[in-house]
């Protein structure tokens, strides 16, 4: 690209460091839309933006488009860090969502370190322009695959009310447990001894239909209220909870850790290749 387009180095840092801080940022504007308008929208949204950038990155002609192009496939691709999360917490047990969120992990990971080496087969035998023609082959699949699979995993809370006169006062051996079943006894040691609790079972009402597939398949679902608050509400969260903070804090250093091996990943074997070939070198001559 340097000697096709005669930039520098720079310009290519540039956008690569813009592409990052739209990562970084996205986020902000997109999260929420999320709460307001449901997953499936910004899902699109994303897909959407991320095949317009990677048409325009195979279409560059110069350092400005370059620039441009890293910039809007960043803020594309920024809602992925959260919005995966929030579905893994939508259709997951919360007993489930720690090796849900580790998956998906081990995948971005996995991409992150692999897509360079298939990427460098792209250029070898096809040019570097089709390591993005791939890309917008892959996004177009995707794409397609959103649009007619993807469910709103959203969830609305409904609440029905019901007259006080036709509500049955639940009973003490089935439903209600009593003070004296609630709270353990003591036997003469002081040791604590487990009384039996009665459960009640939970029936589901089968007179609620199912959502139809065009439901299911609505382009958005929208939460009544205002958006503005979902805007600083994460900043208040943030600064307020510390286990918030740290793992804020912690995640964010792993992703930087990631966008820093993939930015530096081709120096770095150059100069391992470098430094073993010189090691070798002075090996066999002594």
């Amino acid at each position: 690209m340097i000697d096709e387009f005669g930039i520098s180095d720079d310009t290519l840092n540039a956008s690569a460091a813009l592409s990052y801080g739209g990562l970084a940022v996205g986020c902000i504007f997109f999260v929420p839309l999320v709460h307001k308008y449901g997953r499936r929208p910004i899902y699109l949204c994303s897909v959407v933006i991320q095949l317009v950038s990677c048409i325009w990155q195979a279409e560059i002609t110069g350092g400005g488009t370059l620039i441009a192009a890293n910039l809007i496939g960043g803020l594309g691709g920024a809602i992925s860090e959260v919005l995966v999360q929030m579905t893994i917490a939508d259709i997951f047990f919360v007993h489930q969502h720690a090796t849900m969120n580790s998956w998906y992990l081990v995948f971005t990971g996995t991409g992150a370190f692999l897509g360079p080496v298939a990427s460098g087969y792209v250029v070898d035998s096809q040019g570097w322009r089709w390591t993005w023609w791939w890309c917008v082959i892959f996004l177009s699949i995707t794409l397609v695959a959103v649009i007619f699979l993807f469910e709103e995993t959203k969830y609305i809370p409904a609440t029905v009310g019901q007259p006080l006169s036709t509500m049955r006062p639940p009973t003490q051996t089935s439903e209600l447990v009593s003070t004296e079943q609630a709270l353990p006894k003591h036997d003469s040691t002081g040791v604590a001894e487990h009384g039996t609790v009665h459960r009640s079972e939970s029936h589901i009402q089968s007179s609620i239909p199912l959502k139809t597939y065009r439901q299911r398949m609505a382009l958005i679902t929208p939460s009544p209220g205002p958006v503005i608050q979902h805007f600083y509400q994460p900043l208040i969260v943030l600064f307020t909870y510390p286990a918030v903070a740290y793992t804020a804090f912690t995640y964010g250093l792993t992703l930087t850790t990631f966008a820093i091996m993939t930015s530096i990943q081709a120096t770095y074997m150059v100069f391992c290749l470098l430094t073993m070939v010189n090691t070798s070198f002075h090996f066999f001559l002594g």
